[in-house]
C-alpha cells in the first residue's frame, strides 16, 4: 500500500519522545523479520519493508533488543502510523503493551533520558 498525503512522514520535531537509534535488531512483522532502525517508548520504525500493510493497521510483532543494560522483549500488538513505500519503511506504534514490558521501556528511556541531561548526548549506547 502506499502512503496518503495525510500521513507523510511526520517531521522529527513532531514526535512526542525521543527515539534512540539501534544496530542488529530486528522485529517479526507478519513472520518476516525487518532491521529496526529507531525506537522510542511508544514504538518503532523498521527498514526494508515491504509488506501490504497499511496506515491504521494492527499487527502482532516481536522484537528484542539486548542493551548495556539488559535485554527488552516487547511482544505486542502494534498499530501502523506510516509507511514509506519508497523509503521502504514502516513506523508502528505499540498497542496492548503488558505491565512489565511498558515499565521496562519507561525504565530504559528514563535513563537514556538522565545521561542526555548530565552532557553525554553524543555518547553511543554499547551492546556489551
Amino acid at each position: 500500500m502506499t502512503e496518503s498525503a495525510a500521513t507523510a512522514a511526520l517531521p522529527d520535531d513532531r514526535r512526542r519522545e525521543p527515539r534512540q537509534t539501534l544496530t542488529d535488531v530486528t522485529v517479526a512483522i507478519e513472520g518476516r523479520a525487518y532491521p529496526v532502525r529507531d525506537w522510542s517508548e511508544s514504538g518503532f520504525l523498521a527498514e526494508g519493508y515491504e509488506g501490504g500493510l497499511g496506515v491504521g493497521d494492527r499487527t502482532d510483532i516481536d522484537m528484542s533488543a539486548l542493551l548495556s543494560d539488559g535485554a527488552i522483549d516487547v511482544a505486542c500488538q502494534a498499530i501502523v502510523v506510516r509507511v514509506d513505500g519508497e523509503a521502504r519503511t514502516l513506523a508502528a506504534a505499540f498497542v496492548r503493551l503488558d505491565r512489565e514490558t511498558r515499565v521496562a521501556l519507561q525504565d530504559h528511556f528514563q535513563k537514556i533520558d538522565a545521561t542526555e541531561r548530565g552532557g553525554n548526548r553524543d555518547r553511543p549506547e554499547s551492546r556489551d
